[in-house]
């Protein structure tokens, strides 16, 4: 494969020549990105007005904003990438749990999502009185919620790996002072996930930074008390509900699936 390779080369050689004489980008060569949650996506006529080499270099751009760490993706492969754009191939694996996908005028590299059935789920809203506990919340697909109520002195003979799985929740009995409701996302919702002393944060970011997929988003259920959210199941609870020292009851959630 050696010839092959040194026209390979070649051929990329002269497609930087290109660049560098074409100087300036011309107003069709400028093209734009739209980050946007586990995306990266630019206008497919623009960049097929573009030279070659500006192609492949903004394919690589993109693939290396959405995985910063990969070091692999070859000369071969983004010719191969910027081809399939042209002739619009639906999804071509890029590598690493990248995809790149063509949908009309929309080229997107995005990380490949993993099936909503991984998540927990929920069909309708479910409130719960903790007068008679212990009690099970049943969610979709096999998952569920255990509720139930622990002594100080039976959490703190729990093993650690358990305190601190995010499939477990303790909270603090005195602030669950009204029904436990779960319930899916609402738009704009605001919380205050542990650590985070004051303000409060968008769900959505907690979301996005814990790399939940879109598609699971607005039904993955969430726990609350009064409005206030105390529980986003395995991901973390909030500032507000965290236990504090030697309390006499403890509400325990865990996360179950069969």
């Amino acid at each position: 494969s050696f010839r092959q390779t040194i026209l390979r080369n070649a051929r990329a050689i002269r497609q930087d020549n290109d660049l560098l004489r074409a100087g300036n980008q011309t107003p069709g060569e400028k093209l734009s990105r739209q980050i946007r949650l586990d995306a990266l996506s630019f206008n497919r006529q623009t960049f097929l007005s573009a030279l070659p080499g500006r192609q492949t270099r903004q394919l690589k751009e993109a693939i290396m904003a959405m995985e910063p760490n990969l070091r692999d993706i070859g000369y071969k492969k983004l010719v191969e990438l910027a081809e399939k754009v042209k002739i619009g191939t639906r999804q071509t694996e890029i590598g690493h749990n990248l995809v790149m996908r063509v949908n009309g005028d929309e080229v997107a590299i995005q990380r490949q999502s993993w099936p909503v059935g991984n998540f927990p789920q929920i069909e309708t809203e479910i409130s719960l009185e903790l007068r008679h506990l212990p009690q099970r919340i049943a969610l979709k697909d096999g998952f569920a919620i255990q509720v139930d109520t622990l002594s100080w002195a039976e959490y703190e003979s729990l093993p650690s790996t358990v305190k601190s799985s995010l499939k477990h929740a303790f909270l603090s009995w005195e602030c669950a002072t009204a029904p436990l409701v779960v319930r899916a996302i609402q738009p704009g919702l605001r919380w205050q996930p542990l650590g985070m002393a004051e303000g409060s944060q968008k769900l959505s970011d907690t979301f996005i930074n814990a790399k939940i997929p879109q598609a699971a988003r607005s039904n993955y259920p969430l726990v609350s008390f009064n409005d206030e959210i105390a529980w986003v199941p395995n991901l973390r609870i909030s500032q507000s509900f965290r236990l504090k020292e030697k309390e006499p009851q403890v509400l325990h959630l865990e996360l179950l699936q069969d």
